[in-house]
């Protein structure tokens, strides 16, 4: 077999890192207009509202639901990551935040980052955006 035909039958690994917010949320909104600031001009981060691809997750096992209530990225290997790994994630390709990635990455750091993200954060933004929510009905 020659060379060329071999590399092209290698799997092609994303040259792109997803994020994947809920925007109607103007925490997570917010928190995502630094990151997109911090990313100017690189053009591998990539941005969605899952408003806007409410099914984009689906093949991954996350319905919509779920995805608003998380953030998810499916980063340069095409893995789905979510909650602090998916900060992490995003951090990893931010030169401002690479240290912060690197510093929740640390095991018992990133245990004790995850259960305040999925204990204590995701419930209150949970709460905040029901009742403002229905506020605005």
């Amino acid at each position: 077999m020659d060379r060329a035909k071999a590399q092209t039958d290698l799997p092609r690994r994303p040259t792109s890192v997803t994020t994947f917010y809920y925007g109607a949320c103007p925490v997570c909104d917010r928190e995502i207009a630094n990151y997109r600031r911090a990313a100017a001009g690189h053009r591998e981060l990539l941005w969605r509202d899952v408003d806007s691809c409410p099914d984009a997750l689906a093949c991954f096992g996350v319905d919509t639901r779920e995805a608003r209530r998380r953030l998810h990225v499916i980063d340069r290997n095409g893995v789905l990551q979510s909650g602090v790994d998916a900060f992490i994630a995003i951090w990893r390709e931010l030169p401002g935040y690479r240290w912060l990635a690197w510093l929740v990455g640390i095991p018992g750091l990133h245990g004790l980052a995850g259960l305040v993200y999925d204990h204590m954060l995701v419930p209150a933004l949970q709460s905040w955006n029901t009742h403002r929510a229905a506020g605005a009905a």
